[in-house]
C-alpha cells in the first residue's frame, strides 16, 4: 500500500511538471504570435521552459547537467518575467523550490541563486519596463518561492531525523535483545558448570571411597557408597537437564518470587548431599524467612553449591559453617571453611567463583564476595528480600 502511494505521488508530480511546462510554453507562443512578447524575451522563456522539461528527466537531479538546467531556468525566467506578465516567474519558482527543499544542497547556494533571480528580474525590467507594483509582485513571488522551499526543507530534515532516531531505537532494542540472549546463555553455562563440579566432584569422592572399602574387604559399606554415588549422579543429571531445558524456555521477568521455606529446603538438600559425600557442615539460621526474587534464590543456591564443592576440593573433612541471615530488607548467606595446613593445587580454573560473581552482578541490589579472612576462606552473598 505504501509503495502504491509513493508511485501515485510520483506520477502526480510528473503530471504537474508537464502541465506547467505546457502552460508556460503555450502562453509564451501565443503572446509572441500576437506581437506582445519581444523576440529576446520569447527566446529566454522558451530556454527556461526547455530546461525545466529536461530537469524532470535528469537523474540524479543534482548532477552538473541538473545545475545547468536550474541556472537556465533562473536566468531565462528572470530576464523574461517582466515581459511575460510574470509568467517567467514560474520556472524561477520551480527552480528555487527544488533547490531550497533539498537538504543535500547548501542553503547559501540557494540564497545566492535567489538573489541572482531577483537581480535578473530588475535587469529584465530595464529591458522591458513594467509598473512598479507589478515589479514588486514578481520580486515578492521569488521570495515566497524561496521561503516555501525552506519550509519544505525543514520538514524533510525533521522527517529524516525522526527516521534516523527510529532506526537508532530499533538498533538499540536489537542490541539489548542480543545482550539478553548472551546473558541468559552465560547463566546457563554457569549453572551447568556448578552442576558438573558438584555432581562429578562428589562422584570422584564416592568412587575413591568405594575403591578403598573394596580393598579393605568392606563390601557392604562399598555397596552403600555405590548407592549414594548413583543417587548423586541421578541428581546431577536432573539438574543438568533442568539447566539445558531453560534454553528452550521463553525468558521471563524477574518479578517471580520464591518462598523462604522453599529456598531453605534447597540449601538443606545441598548440605545433606555434602554430608553424604563425607563432609561435615553446620547450619545457623537467623531471622524470619521471607520471599525473595526467583533469580536471587537461584543465585544463592548455586553460590552455596559452589562453596561446598570448593570446600570438599580444597579442605576435605573440615567443618564448613553456613550462616543464613534474614532481615526485613535483605537476605545474606555466609559459607566459610578453614584453610588447609598445606596448599592444594586447584583442579579448576576458578570459573565457579567468577560465574558466581557475574550471576549476582546482574541482580539489582545483590552482591557476592569470595576471599580469605584470617584462617578461613569465606564466601559471602546477599540480596534484597521481598
Amino acid at each position: 500500500m505504501t509503495d502504491v502511494a509513493f508511485a501515485s505521488r510520483g506520477w502526480f508530480r510528473l503530471f504537474l511538471n508537464f502541465a506547467g511546462v505546457v502552460v508556460v510554453g503555450w502562453d509564451s507562443v501565443t503572446k509572441y504570435e500576437h506581437g506582445i512578447l519581444p523576440l529576446w524575451a520569447f527566446a529566454c522563456i522558451l530556454a527556461a521552459d526547455a530546461a525545466w522539461l529536461c530537469l524532470v528527466f535528469i537523474r540524479p537531479r543534482w548532477s552538473r547537467a541538473g545545475f545547468v538546467c536550474v541556472g537556465v531556468m533562473i536566468l531565462g525566467g528572470g530576464l523574461a518575467a517582466p515581459a511575460t506578465s510574470a509568467v517567467g516567474i514560474v520556472p524561477i519558482a520551480v527552480a528555487l523550490l527544488l533547490l531550497t527543499r533539498s537538504p543535500g544542497i547548501r542553503l547559501r547556494i540557494a540564497i545566492a541563486l535567489g538573489l541572482a533571480a531577483m537581480a535578473l528580474v530588475l535587469i529584465g525590467d530595464v529591458l522591458y519596463p513594467i509598473a512598479p507594483l507589478g515589479l514588486l509582485a514578481i520580486e515578492a513571488g521569488v521570495i515566497v518561492a524561496f521561503l516555501s522551499g525552506q519550509s519544505r526543507r525543514q520538514f524533510v530534515v525533521s522527517e529524516q531525523q525522526e527516521r534516523r532516531l527510529l532506526e537508532s531505537r530499533i538498533a538499540v532494542r536489537e542490541e539489548q535483545a542480543r545482550a539478553d540472549v548472551l546473558a541468559a546463555r552465560q547463566n546457563i553455562a554457569h549453572d551447568i558448570h556448578d552442576v558438573l563440579a558438584h555432581s562429578l566432584g562428589g562422584l570422584v569422592i564416592q568412587l575413591d571411597a568405594v575403591d578403598a572399602l573394596l580393598e579393605a574387604g568392606e563390601t557392604g559399606a562399598a555397596v552403600d557408597r555405590v548407592r549414594d554415588a548413583r543417587m548423586l549422579a541421578a541428581e546431577g543429571l536432573t539438574e543438568a537437564r533442568r539447566a539445558v531445558a531453560t534454553l528452550r524456555e521463553v525468558p521471563e521477568g524477574t518479578d517471580e518470587l520464591t518462598g523462604g521455606q522453599q529456598l531453605m529446603s534447597a540449601i538443606e538438600e545441598l548440605l545433606e548431599a555434602h554430608r553424604t559425600l563425607g563432609g561435615s557442615v553446620d547450619l545457623v539460621e537467623n531471622g524470619e524467612r521471607r520471599e525473595v526474587a526467583a533469580a536471587l534464590a537461584t543465585a544463592v543456591r548455586r553460590a552455596v553449591q559452589e562453596a561446598l564443592t570448593n570446600a570438599r576440593k580444597h579442605a576435605p573433612g573440615m567443618l564448613v559453617s553456613v550462616t543464613v541471615t534474614w532481615t526485613s530488607h535483605e537476605l545474606s548467606v555466609r559459607v566459610s571453611n578453614p584453610l588447609p595446613a598445606s596448599k592444594v593445587a586447584a583442579s579448576g580454573g576458578g570459573h565457579g567463583l567468577v560465574g558466581m560473581r557475574e550471576r549476582f552482578a546482574v541482580i539489582p541490589g545483590a552482591g557476592a564476595t569470595a576471599e580469605i579472612q584470617g584462617d578461613s576462606f569465606v564466601v559471602m552473598v546477599s540480596g534484597a528480600s521481598a
